[in-house]
């Protein structure tokens, strides 16, 4: 078996690309969220629209994030209104369209539909999704999407409103259970996995906030923190 090939997701509205990060990894693939789509004020509006001018070295994908709640409503002209903003915003070719949605059995044959129409009015791109570990696992029920291929999303899977959790991004045992057992995926899956950190403070066992990318040296210091026990990254 040949050794994983290796990709980065950007999520930021301003487009900073991680130059070091791809070429120490020798990443040639860059999913960037191009904008987000959510149930706004009786209608589905995009949001978070990528502010984007520097050429890129590697081959782009972007990513369309839409909140379930747009998919409990009529789609309208969802379709168009997806892809002509794309059209206009994303200023680099590209040859796949990644579609991120944590849909529900509920939503599933509108979200399935809208990936359908994506695939007939976008002849010869490729279109992915993202899949959570419980649609994973819950394939019956919640559907396979009508895609080229998929990605699962391995992380956030720990238990944040417990401090006993040892690591709330990537809990292998919580993974373990969505997936043990199942047989293989109806199409062809990659795998996303956390490359940051963040602490989580609690008070009085209670989650009080997280810190993102924190300094290890500054929770080290005992007059603010005390360590209750190790904790890996997460």
């Amino acid at each position: 078996m040949p050794p994983p090939s290796y990709a980065f997701y950007h999520w930021q509205t301003e487009l900073s690309v991680p130059d070091a990060l791809l070429e120490a990894h020798h990443a040639d693939r860059l999913y960037i969220k191009a904008f987000d789509v959510s149930w706004e004020n009786g209608r589905a509006q995009p949001a978070a629209i990528l502010q984007a001018r520097d050429t890129l070295p590697v081959e782009v994908v972007p990513v369309v994030f839409l909140t379930n709640e747009v998919f409990q409503h009529p789609l309208g002209n969802l379709v168009e209104d997806v892809t002509e903003l794309l059209t206009r915003s994303f200023p680099y070719p590209f040859a796949e369209l990644q579609l991120d949605c944590d849909w529900t059995a509920g939503t599933r044959d509108a979200y399935f539909n809208f990936l359908q129409q994506l695939r007939e009015r976008l002849p010869g791109k490729v279109i992915s999704c993202t899949v959570r570990l419980h649609q994973y696992r819950d394939r019956v029920v919640q559907g396979v999407p009508p895609v080229d291929r998929a990605v699962l999303m391995a992380y956030n899977t720990g238990e944040l409103g417990s401090w006993e959790t040892e690591n709330s991004i990537v809990d292998s045992a919580a993974i373990e259970a969505y997936t043990a057992g199942q047989p293989p995926y109806p199409l062809p899956l990659d795998l996303a996995v956390a490359v940051y950190d963040w602490a989580a403070v609690y008070r009085r066992g209670q989650l009080a906030y997280l810190i993102n990318e924190p300094e290890l040296v500054g929770l080290g210091d005992t007059s603010r923190f005390t360590q209750l026990h190790h904790c890996g990254t997460g």
